[in-house]
C-alpha cells in the first residue's frame, strides 16, 4: 500500500541521514554546488544530496539528440518569463520590475 511504502521510505530515509554530516534537499544548480564546496573544503565529512526526480539539474536540463538529424541541443529549461508587473513587497516599500514589451515578445514566440 501507499502508506507502507512512505513508511519504508521514511525509515530508509531515516538510516542514510543517520550517517550524513551534511544532508542537502534538491539537486539543482544550488544543492549541488553546496554539496560539492562542502565536501571539497571537508574531505573527510559526508555530504548526503537528495533530489526527488530521475536527474540533477533542477530546471537546467540539456535535451542532446534533437532535430531530424540528431546533431541539436535545446536547452529546455533555466529560464523565467514574466509577462507582468513582477513586485516584492517589503513592509511599507515595494520593488518592482515591469517590462512591458517582453510580454509581447514572448507571447508572438510562443505563437
Amino acid at each position: 500500500s501507499a502508506m507502507l511504502r512512505f513508511l519504508f521510505l521514511l525509515q530508509y530515509t531515516a538510516s542514510i541521514l543517520a550517517h550524513c554530516d551534511l544532508a542537502i534537499v534538491g539537486a539543482g544548480p544550488g544543492g549541488t554546488y553546496v554539496a560539492w564546496r562542502y565536501a571539497s573544503d571537508r574531505p573527510k565529512e559526508s555530504v548526503c544530496l537528495f533530489e526527488m526526480g530521475s536527474r540533477v539539474g533542477g530546471r537546467v536540463h540539456s535535451m542532446r539528440g534533437m532535430g531530424p538529424r540528431g546533431d541539436l541541443v535545446v536547452e529546455a529549461g533555466a529560464y523565467r518569463f514574466a509577462t507582468n508587473a513582477t513586485c516584492l513587497k517589503q513592509g511599507n516599500l515595494s520593488f518592482c520590475i515591469d517590462t512591458p514589451i517582453l510580454k509581447h515578445l514572448v507571447m508572438d514566440a510562443l505563437k
